[in-house]
């Protein structure tokens, strides 16, 4: 039986081999998993784990240390801004030593962390009107503008949940990205069951990139571009790691507990291009039709 993520101790960072340490790219950091919004899709909020932050501090310290120049730290959580301002003071200044972001909900922005904000590439915030009160959205934006007053990258991370793929539009997107001027987006989705369905989130996304009228990087695309134009794969989540809150490190991201690769996606004809793509959705999450699209319009 697979274990539940608050059933992993994660290893220690010192047993990690020197190569790979340089091949490291993308570390997650959850110093806690406490955050004030109670998302339905999330299941990382008040986990029980062990709170160790001079163990937290000491692995990311290592990790700045003895990772090659690829590795990309993403302070994840929870929610980052309910950390005391000291030990997020501490924790900025190691990873300082290397690129790094910040992934927050922004409702606990003060003006003491715009400072802190300036050290990062962007700042990673979720979209989807669905997951604020009234209030919490007018809150949100308030503060979205504040980080574009201070000359502060944006990245959004927009969830494609059912309900938003049927009520948003391009238009209507591209505007908005326009009005905070959003630096760049993700789109992240599962596919299966409660989720979209894999069809219904490739005819968003094409029908956005149809109708892209915006500066703002459209982040899948780009990574397909990359893909096509490298011969790379277009997601590779091998050499990701998550520091958990007891100091410890896992493999993947916060949420993953494995790598699993479903038998049909290594006969499929894009395996080479998506890897399998993301190992948390139940079916295909690829955006074969956008892949194809692309590699149509830009590539042939």
């Amino acid at each position: 039986m697979e274990k539940r993520l608050s059933e992993i101790e994660g290893f220690e960072i010192e047993t990690l081999s020197n190569d790979r340490l340089e091949e490291m790219k993308e570390v997650y950091i959850c110093p806690s998993f406490s955050c004030n919004l109670n998302c339905p899709h999330c299941y990382l909020k008040n986990l029980p784990f062990h709170f160790d932050i001079e163990k937290v501090l000491k692995t990311i310290s290592f990790i700045s240390d003895k990772a090659g120049s690829n590795v990309f730290f993403d302070l994840f959580g929870g929610e980052p801004l309910l950390i005391s301002l000291p030990v997020l003071k501490d924790i900025v200044y190691l990873m300082k030593k290397k690129r790094f972001v910040i992934s927050t909900n922004l409702l606990k922005l003060k003006e003491e962390h715009l400072e802190l904000f300036h050290n990062a590439e962007w700042i990673n915030t979720s979209y989807n009107p669905k997951r604020f009160s009234l209030e919490q959205f007018s809150l949100w934006k308030k503060n979205l503008k504040i980080l574009n007053e201070n000359s502060i990258k944006i990245n959004l991370m927009n969830t494609l949940t059912s309900d938003y793929i049927k009520e948003e539009t391009s238009d209507r997107l591209c505007n908005f990205l326009n009005d905070f001027r959003i630096y760049s987006i993700d789109f992240d989705y599962l596919i299966g069951k409660n989720y979209p369905d894999s069809d219904s989130v490739c005819n968003f996304l094409i029908d956005l990139y149809n109708n892209w009228n915006t500066n703002c990087k459209f982040n899948i695309v780009e990574s397909i571009r990359e893909s096509i134009s490298s011969k790379t794969v277009f997601k590779d989540c091998s050499n990701t790691y998550t520091i958990l809150p007891n100091g410890k490190i896992k493999n993947g991201c916060a949420y993953c507990q494995g790598e699993k690769i479903r038998i049909e996606c290594k006969l499929c004809d894009c395996y080479d291009f998506c890897n399998g793509a993301c190992r948390l959705t139940e079916q295909c999450s690829f955006p074969k039709e956008l892949f194809k699209l692309i590699k149509e319009k830009e590539f042939e």
